[in-house]
This record gives C-alpha cells, sequence and structure tokens, in this order.
C-alpha cells in the first residue's frame, strides 16, 4: 500500500497545479481499494459509501478514487483522475456552486430537434478544437443559442453541469497531458468521439463532463481566456467572451457597403416622383433596405427601361410598386 501511495505522490508532485489553473493546488487524497479505505498509506475506519469523488473527512475536504484492480494499476490515469476530484476540492475551498440541480436533469426535455441541434453543436465544438477553428466555435454557440430558444432553463442544467464537472475534467486532462502526452491524446480522443455519437446525446449528465473539458480544450486552442475566479456566478458558457464572430464582422461590413452605395445614388442622382410597377430587373444585382431597392444593373418601370444606378422607393406595404426614383 504504502508503494501504491508512494508513486501516485511521485507523480503528483511533477504536476503543476498552478500552470492548469491560478490558484489550483493538491490536497490530501483517500484510496479505496478491495472495500477499504487508505490515506497517506495506512488504512481507515470506513463504514460510509466508496465514490470517486471529492468529499469532507474529518473536518477537510479530501478527494478520493477507487482502485479497481490493485494488481493493474494505471498510475498517470488515477493520477488525472486525483486532479480531477482535487479540482472539485478546489471549487469547494472557493464556495464554487455551479453545479446541476440533478432531479432537474431528470426532468430534461425530449425534444427530438433540441437533440439534433445538440449533436450537430457538439460536432462544431469538436471541430473548433481539433482545428483550432474560431469559425466552428462561433457556430457552436449560434446553435447553442437557437437551442436555448427552444428548451429555454432547462439548458442551463447542462451548462452548470459542464461548469461544475467539464472544469474539472479539463483539470484531469491537463495534469495528465503533464504526466504521458500519449495517453492525454488517446483520451481526448475518446472524449471527441463521444460527443460526436448520437447514443450519448440522451445522457445529459454524463456527456456534460466531455462537452465542458473539449469546451475547455477549445477555447485554448483558439486563444480565448477562460480563465475566472471561482465562484463566479456564470457558467462557464456564459464566460466566453461575446466577440464579434466571423459572420458578424462581415454583415456589418455589408451593412456600411451598402449604406455607402445607396448614399451615393441619393447624393450623386436627379430625384423623380412617380407612380409606377417594376416590370422587369437584374436579381442578381438588386439591394433591399427598408423601404427602398437600388437596382446597380438596370429597372423596368411600366415598360420603361432606366439604367442603373437607380433608387426605388417603394409604396408602404408593396414590393413592387414604386412612388419615387433617383437615378444617376
Amino acid at each position: 500500500m504504502q508503494n501504491i501511495f508512494q508513486q501516485l505522490d511521485d507523480l503528483l508532485e511533477k504536476v503543476d497545479f498552478e500552470a492548469i489553473w491560478p490558484g489550483f493546488a493538491p490536497c490530501e487524497y483517500i484510496l479505496f481499494i478491495d472495500n477499504r479505505g487508505y490515506l497517506k498509506g495506512e488504512e481507515i475506519p470506513w463504514t460510509s459509501y466508496m465514490a470517486c469523488t471529492a468529499m469532507d473527512y474529518e473536518g477537510r475536504v479530501v478527494a478520493t478514487w477507487v482502485i479497481e484492480n490493485p494488481d493493474d494499476i494505471d498510475f498517470e490515469r488515477v493520477a488525472s483522475g486525483l486532479a480531477h476530484e482535487m479540482f472539485h476540492a478546489f471549487q469547494s475551498s472557493q464556495n464554487d456552486r455551479r453545479g446541476p440541480d440533478e432531479f432537474a436533469l431528470f426532468a430534461y426535455p425530449q425534444d427530438l430537434e433540441n437533440y439534433q441541434l445538440k449533436l450537430a453543436e457538439n460536432n462544431y465544438l469538436a471541430k473548433a478544437f481539433a482545428e483550432n477553428s474560431m469559425t466552428a466555435l462561433e457556430q457552436f454557440i449560434t446553435l447553442r443559442k437557437a437551442r436555448a430558444r427552444i428548451i429555454g432553463d432547462a439548458i442551463r442544467q447542462e451548462w452548470l453541469c459542464e461548469t461544475g464537472e467539464g472544469m474539472a475534467e479539463y483539470a484531469g486532462l491537463m495534469a495528465l497531458n503533464q504526466l504521458s502526452p500519449q495517453k492525454f491524446a488517446q483520451d481526448v480522443d475518446k472524449h471527441i468521439a463521444w460527443l460526436c455519437d448520437p447514443e450519448s446525446l440522451f445522457h445529459v449528465r454524463r456527456i456534460s463532463y466531455s462537452v465542458g473539458c473539449v469546451m475547455c480544450l477549445a477555447l485554448k486552442a483558439v486563444g480565448i481566456d477562460f480563465m475566472h475566479k471561482l465562484g463566479d456566478k456564470r457558467t462557464l458558457f456564459e464566460i466566453i467572451p461575446q466577440s464579434p464572430g466571423v459572420v458578424e464582422e462581415h454583415l456589418e461590413k455589408r451593412r456600411i457597403m451598402l449604406k455607402n452605395k445607396f448614399d451615393a445614388v441619393r447624393e450623386g442622382g436627379k430625384k423623380n416622383e412617380r407612380k409606377a410597377t417594376i416590370m422587369g430587373f437584374d436579381p442578381m444585382n438588386m439591394w433591399y433596405a427598408g423601404n427602398e431597392v437600388l437596382c446597380d444593373s438596370f429597372v423596368i418601370l411600366d415598360g420603361e427601361h432606366i439604367q442603373g444606378p437607380v433608387l426605388l422607393t417603394l409604396e408602404e406595404g408593396s414590393m413592387r410598386n414604386v412612388t419615387a426614383y433617383i437615378a444617376i
């Protein structure tokens, strides 16, 4: 038993906990082996349940881990699991209560469209990490907001679970990366596969571990700082900076371009008051804004061909009837 603890202690000493999360530090841990509890290599009285968790023990929070086969221990992965539980102890020390309402998760809405969007959302998250893609991350955020409109407050239970468990899973993975990059890559691949498996969607709590940790990995990959003081009321998803995305930036460029085009015709042309009906036009070179239409190529009003650019003022409530136009 002393040898098991010594090997784990040696590994945990190699982990830079502060590099994983500011203020994060290791704590004591209890191992459960063959229905017995051990602390610092010594057996302790134990009558409670066994679990991989962080819990109060004699007035202090400790990490716990169950060793299922003491003759075949993957020490790096046990150390990673302990780092996960130690992060929970860290969360507790910071009064971080961002965990889900378990009964609300039981009542999670069984909505087909929500699940379909969730799968697409997960695939974009995986792509954001794998390809360091900001565009994929933006699509993930967009789909997530769309799902929120479908299932309402229920989605917050996902966000809370991703925050409480996903960040701890991220901490464990980061510890594993320091100890064995190869095993880290293997475990990340398992999380990615879980995200993209349709059958995984229906266990919302379980998949939140993967969503939360891959969200952290994706944010790290694209250079977004998600570190924050634990105890924040916002979930991990809500902490993501809502900076303009690629589509939003292009939409704003388009808005400015159209404004300049419309203004150029207004300033350089002559206004003609005329009621008429649009009979012909070039649909590939027309721009709508409010009750105005800019025809870059040409427009035919009641049989009259007018060379563009020409700016039309539409009759209220109509897309074809014109009350005036400006031509250059």
